[in-house]
């Protein structure tokens, strides 16, 4: 059925860059399980994954940075549009997090990840010098700001009478050495580094830092943490498949809120176009 699914909608990984597209995408989607050409949904896995470490932040049609829309906001505007479509029983929202959401984990990390005070230098970053260190940076920003952003949307669930069966994680799938990020939008040092020297050394590696991983072993956890196989009924985030704590910036409900309230801004998400209507009164 999933593969079905995904054959008929074909998916919705380009139009990620077009929020307008994201909203065709779910009002297709919903008629077709409306109309019981579809079923209706247990799980959404929100994994479109973007970062350009080489170049400087480009704005998609819709203004906003390429790496916070892919990564986050349009994820925002698919899972906001499709909450009334799953089953009466629930399910559950996977979002991706990263070690780059908490400062001074990341390698690759030169500017830690931190929440401005005015939101919308998330959507329109300021260009550096050091490509990669600005990339990360917006990369890690990223991965911070889905982690908030989930806290606040639990609690909204859980005041919902008609919802409060979804329960939303957050996952950080440790650090996957074979990732196709480093294929695309990276150095060509750090890419022959990761593809030639990392992977053949991971299994040393591993006894440094056991959450590095190859991506197969990731999949295989976010799809049991999807079907509720494993901790079912549970919220929050989790390290692997091992429920944590999230950075302590991320769980400051104060942001949390100011990026809840401004996420449904960017993502064109209103009272009318969502059943999460509680989050608007």
């Amino acid at each position: 059925m999933l593969r079905m699914l995904i054959l008929t909608h074909g998916g919705c990984a380009k139009p990620y860059r077009d929020i307008p597209s994201v909203h065709e995408f779910a009002s297709t989607l919903s008629k077709d399980i409306i109309a019981e050409r579809s079923p209706p949904l247990k799980t959404i896995i929100c994994n479109a994954g973007y970062w350009d470490l080489v170049g400087d932040p480009e704005l998609t049609d819709d203004g906003y940075d390429k790496t916070i829309q892919i990564n986050h906001i349009s994820h925002v505007a698919l899972v906001f549009r499709l909450l009334d479509q799953f089953a009466q029983d629930g399910g559950r929202v996977v979002s991706f997090s990263s070690e780059a959401h908490s400062p001074r984990r990341a390698l690759l990390e030169k500017i830690p990840p931190a929440i401005p005070e005015d939101l919308d230098f998330l959507v329109k970053p300021a260009s550096l010098d050091d490509k990669q260190a600005a990339g990360f940076h917006r990369y890690g920003n990223s991965k911070l700001v889905i982690t908030s952003w989930t806290h606040a949307f639990n609690r909204y669930l859980e005041k919902d009478q008609n919802l409060k069966r979804i329960t939303a994680v957050v996952y950080n799938p440790g650090g996957l050495v074979d990732s196709r990020m480093f294929q695309k939008n990276t150095s060509a040092m750090l890419s022959l580094l990761m593809r030639y020297a990392v992977r053949a050394l991971l299994p040393l590696l591993r006894y440094r830092n056991s959450q590095m991983r190859i991506g197969a072993e990731s999949a295989g956890d976010a799809i049991e943490l999807a079907l509720g196989n494993v901790h079912p009924g549970e919220r929050g985030y989790f390290e692997l498949l091992e429920k944590d704590q999230s950075s302590p910036e991320s769980r400051d409900e104060a942001k949390q809120e100011s990026l809840w309230a401004k996420s449904a801004e960017w993502a064109r998400i209103n009272k009318d176009n969502t059943a999460l209507r509680c989050a608007f009164e």
